[in-house]
């Protein structure tokens, strides 16, 4: 673990089970579910790690299947009331390994509409095929959507100034909403 953890407790369990599912991980041995019946429910979280039971400060790495059965046993068997300690990574440490992570996801989308090279030409020749079978350019110039309109059978409505580009936008989305 870093510097970027929060240990807290020391939790006392005063009889019985602790009410928690552990698993062991690279980080050592962590929670994987907090039951109802845990005394400290509202203290803990899921990928919380176990660091010390009562007197025994716990490895902070992946342990094998047989030193995990042992440890359980051993937790099993101690006896109550039981002390132990639990860290957690900060609240900042979690945020930033979340915008990481989604940082590296969209880093790695692949958008199927990003072409290499997008036309940005308007079609060569006049067609008299219904407006959604023609496909504007993706970031085309004034001139480029007026050319576009001419060579539809649809018109440029009235009141559309041809110098504005948003305006026109807006308009071929309606033409092809409807179409």
């Amino acid at each position: 673990m870093t510097d970027s953890v929060v240990c807290f407790g020391p939790l006392v369990f005063q009889r019985g089970s602790l009410g928690l599912t552990i698993a062991p991980s690279e980080r050592g041995v962590v929670i994987r579910e907090v039951k109802a019946s845990c005394p400290h429910a509202s203290s803990l979280r899921i990928g919380d790690v176990v660091c010390k039971v009562a007197d025994e400060t716990l490895p902070r790495e992946d342990m094998d299947g047989a030193a995990f059965h042992s440890f359980v046993g051993r937790l099993q068997r101690a006896p109550r009331p039981l002390r132990v300690c639990f860290a957690r990574r900060s609240e900042r440490a979690r945020i930033a390994q979340a915008a990481t992570e989604m940082l590296r996801s969209a880093a790695e989308f692949e958008d199927p509409f990003d072409d290499d090279e997008p036309s940005r030409e308007p079609p060569s020749s006049p067609s008299r095929e219904p407006l959604p079978s023609l496909s504007p350019p993706l970031s085309p110039s004034t001139k480029e959507w007026t050319e576009f309109f001419a060579s539809t059978t649809q018109e440029l409505p009235r009141g559309i100034d041809e110098g504005d580009d948003e305006q026109l936008k807006g308009v071929v989305a309606a033409a092809v909403r409807a179409a």
